[in-house]
């Protein structure tokens, strides 16, 4: 029994240390990006053929399919 309760604190010890290195992992990168988007470095990634005649036929078909 003992050694079942000491391996589920190690466990629950590297669960919490992993969760922690995430967030902090994540923190760091919307840091990143709100420095960027002070800077005026931020661009939104936008698809090159966006609003064309072939992708808006495209989307309308795919909406109507579902209707």
């Amino acid at each position: 029994m003992k050694a079942l309760q000491s391996k589920y604190r190690t466990v629950r010890f590297l669960l919490t240390r992993f969760a922690m290195l995430v967030k902090r992992r994540v923190i760091d990168k919307a840091e990143e990006c709100r420095d960027d988007m002070k800077k005026g470095e931020f661009q939104a990634k936008a698809p090159s053929d966006f609003g064309s005649r072939k992708t808006l036929k495209t989307e309308r078909r795919s909406i109507s399919a579902f209707h």
